[in-house]
């Protein structure tokens, strides 16, 4: 770590020192700023990158069965995942974002049967 912040160190010497050699507005903007991210810089390459989350990949297939038309798959598909609880107010909700889907209609015999 010591090595990666003596690289650094020098690199905004490098660029301060050509800040004061022609000090423009956005060379001394360039400076200022390569200093104040300069811990990010270094510490930046210490963290591991945040993995994709998949969380909502039970939620986007469900919006494409939805698109197709399955709703009784897509309700389903996010009760049997813990998404989502089969109740009157999931289906309201799921109604209420789709109002287009004029053929969404899942009454209580048609619920899917899944502990959710």
């Amino acid at each position: 770590m010591l090595f990666s912040w003596s690289n650094e160190l020098d690199r905004l010497a490098t660029i301060f020192d050509a800040a004061m050699l022609d000090p423009t507005p956005l060379n001394l903007f360039h400076a200022v700023f390569s200093f104040v991210i300069a811990p990010g810089v270094v510490l930046g390459t210490r963290f591991k990158t945040p993995a994709q989350s998949h969380d909502n990949a039970p939620i986007e297939s469900a919006i494409n069965k939805l698109k197709r038309g399955q709703e009784k798959k897509a309700l389903k598909l996010l009760c049997s995942n813990g998404v989502a609880k089969v109740t009157p107010a999931t289906i309201a909700a799921l109604k209420k974002l789709h109002p287009e889907q004029r053929s969404f209609s899942i009454t209580d015999d048609r619920m899917p049967t899944t502990y959710c």
